[in-house]
């Protein structure tokens, strides 16, 4: 039997489209890009054209006669609905898909959940959701799949694991910013 895991790991906020790159080096990665998991495809006059996010996969060196996979997935908060719609099939080829979502243990978006919680990073999310003419990955992600497992950590771990290191959801949006900026 066949034992592939996939981690659904979301990136803060960015557009996504699902839209095939009519590029000769779309697809090929060269050593500058090895380690790139998300780049902005830009055409011959400079006008950007698709923000390209990467997938990596794992397989273990010492057990290769193993079936077990791992691969990680880039998945954007917003994006066109195909974009959904392509993830979604992609994700019933998988045994399992593991997602993140800090939320209580066992938590699937779409069950006794408001995936439309009035969090400061949901609204952001919803502002460019609407602002772009968008949709959001809550929305068209079917998290109610039966190879869906939430295995991410509760909002009060995230927030004691927070003032443990002395941070603040503050300092750790400015910090995803500056990081973004570079």
């Amino acid at each position: 039997m066949k034992y592939t895991l996939i981690l659904f790991f979301s990136l803060f906020s960015l557009q996504a489209s699902a839209q095939a790159i009519q590029s000769s080096d779309a697809g090929l990665l060269t050593a500058e890009h090895e380690t790139e998991f998300l780049r902005i495809h830009k055409d011959t006059k400079g006008r950007t054209i698709a923000l390209q996010l990467a997938n990596a996969r794992h397989i273990p060196e010492q057990d290769a006669a193993n079936d077990l996979v791992v691969d990680l997935i880039s998945a954007a908060h917003i994006a066109d609905k195909s974009y959904y719609e392509n993830l979604n099939e992609f994700f019933k080829t998988y045994d399992v898909v593991l997602y993140e979502l800090v939320a209580p243990e066992g938590t699937k978006v779409g069950e006794n959940t408001d995936s439309k919680n009035k969090s400061l990073i949901s609204s952001l999310q919803r502002g460019m959701q609407n602002a772009l003419g968008l949709s959001f990955q809550f929305d068209e992600v079917d998290y109610l799949a039966s190879n869906f497992v939430h295995t991410d950590i509760s909002l009060t771990d995230f927030k004691q694991s927070m003032t443990d290191k002395g941070e603040s959801f503050l300092s750790m949006f400015l910090k995803v910013w500056l990081v973004g900026m570079q």
